[in-house]
């Protein structure tokens, strides 16, 4: 490091860098790095430094160990290089910040001291770079600083926009909630509407069927009493038929279908459709619908068969037959039920049906009939199975195939007339009430589901 003998100069150098380092806030260690250098004329020792600096303690290892006699030694020393001397001298922290500040090229902490020679820059040159680099460093300095401003604001920024986002979501999530909720209730309401109505409905029907049931009972019981009592008196008996008063007024009802029909108004009337859960009910609705099948079966199979003879002899009874033969099988066309459906009813003819149905003379069927015991029971009946069976084309002449197809077709009309007034009236009664049952245990099954709670969930 040289020192300048021009002690004018010095001075002003000292205050332009005392003024700069001002500026970076550390103005009093700068002052007393100016007042000493300012008393470092040229040939000072660096004890005689070490000692003005306050740091007496380090001037053995300085000197003595590393050889550091004169100031000129520490001449262009960098910075890097000053802070490993000072730690192999073993200085404190702020001892080695004193020590690196006061001999650090000197041309920032304590100015150029440097006797100017032809090929040094002048005076005023070395200020301007002194000045150009505190402004470059302050500079950087703002800089930093205002990168640091720009980042927090804008972390700031962000955290507020996300708050106000979330903010939004949650809101947005509360109202669709709310409405999720609304639109639940006004389901429920409306289930609850359409359950009571049809709750309505239901008992309504079942009242009704209940009073036909009972009343299709004691018609059937009045007229079998009626025939009985008369039949003691001597008196003909009432015999009207469906086709002179439009029901059938039989001399008894079918045990079978009797029994079942006393079975579903036992069990409308017994309170258990009203109380019991879905799982009970449909235990108890279970044999009534066997029951229903089995009695449904025969008569369905009778009213089928009953339609086929009616087309298979009216060409014959009207005179209009070329063969001279009941038609065995009917053409499909000319059979009351044409054209076939997929799902029909009682006694109504379908397009799965077998082609036997269409035969009026299909032995398996006519077996089936014959062994119903109360189709050997009642007149009407038996009647038409009878005349069916004995009709034999090989014994007849044409007139009198004709009187006979006469008879046949006039007995089914009576079969026919007396199956749809009175045991298919019946039966498809039955069948609206096992359909009620069956839209009770359906509509009790889902109330029972929607009140079970579903994996943990809370049922709002």
């Amino acid at each position: 490091m040289q020192v300048s003998t021009e002690s004018a100069g010095d001075e002003t150098t000292s205050a332009v860098q005392a003024e700069n380092l001002d500026q970076m806030g550390d103005v009093k260690f700068v002052r007393e790095i100016q007042e000493a250098s300012s008393r470092w004329p040229q040939g000072t020792t660096v004890a005689q430094c070490m000692t003005e600096l306050g740091l007496d303690d380090y001037t053995n290892q300085l000197v003595v160990k590393q050889g550091y006699d004169m100031l000129e030694d520490l001449d262009g020393i960098p910075d890097e290089e000053l802070s490993k001397i000072a730690d192999e001298c073993g200085m404190k922290t702020a001892h080695k910040k004193r020590f690196v500040r006061a001999f650090s090229s000197q041309s920032v902490m304590v100015g150029t001291l440097v006797e100017p020679s032809r090929d040094s820059p002048s005076k005023s040159t070395r200020l301007e770079q002194i000045e150009l680099q505190e402004e470059t460093k302050l500079a950087l300095e703002l800089k930093q600083m205002k990168e640091a401003m720009q980042e927090d604001k804008l972390k700031r920024e962000k955290e507020a926009e996300m708050l106000k986002l979330k903010e939004q979501i949650e809101q947005q999530q509360h109202t669709q909630q709310r409405e999720m909720e609304m639109k639940l209730e006004i389901e429920r309401m409306k289930t609850d509407f359409d359950r009571k109505l049809m709750e309505s409905k239901l008992q309504q029907q079942s009242v009704d069927m209940q009073q036909n049931l009972v009343m299709s009972m004691n018609s059937k019981d009045s007229s079998f009493r009626a025939n009985n009592e008369a039949s003691a008196s001597g008196v003909p008996g009432n015999t009207s038929t469906a086709a002179t008063e439009g029901v059938a007024l039989a001399e008894g009802l079918d045990p079978k279908l009797r029994a079942a029909m006393e079975k579903f108004i036992a069990l409308d009337a017994s309170g258990k459709v009203d109380n019991l859960n879905s799982t009970a009910l449909t235990e108890e609705v279970k044999p009534m619908q066997e029951t229903f099948v089995s009695c449904k079966l025969i008569y369905h199979t009778f009213l089928l068969h009953t339609k086929v003879v009616v087309v298979a002899f009216n060409k014959l009874a009207n005179g209009r037959s070329v063969s001279g033969v009941p038609k065995s099988p009917i053409d499909l066309k000319s059979h009351p039920d044409y054209p076939v459906k997929d799902v029909g009813g009682i006694g109504v003819l379908m397009k799965d049906a077998p082609a036997h149905w269409l035969c009026y003379d299909y032995q398996q069927r006519l077996d089936l009939l014959a062994g119903y015991p109360y189709f050997n029971s009642e007149p009407v009946f038996k009647n038409m199975l009878q005349i069916v069976r004995d009709f034999d084309v090989k014994k007849l002449n044409k007139d009198g195939k004709r009187r006979e197809a006469t008879r046949v077709v006039a007995a089914a009309d009576e079969v026919m007339g007396r199956l749809q007034a009175q045991e298919i009236r019946i039966l498809l009664d039955l069948n609206a009430k096992l359909k009620q049952w069956r839209e009770i245990i359906a509509m009790r099954k889902q109330e029972e589901e929607a009140a079970m709670p579903c994996c943990g969930c809370v049922v709002m």
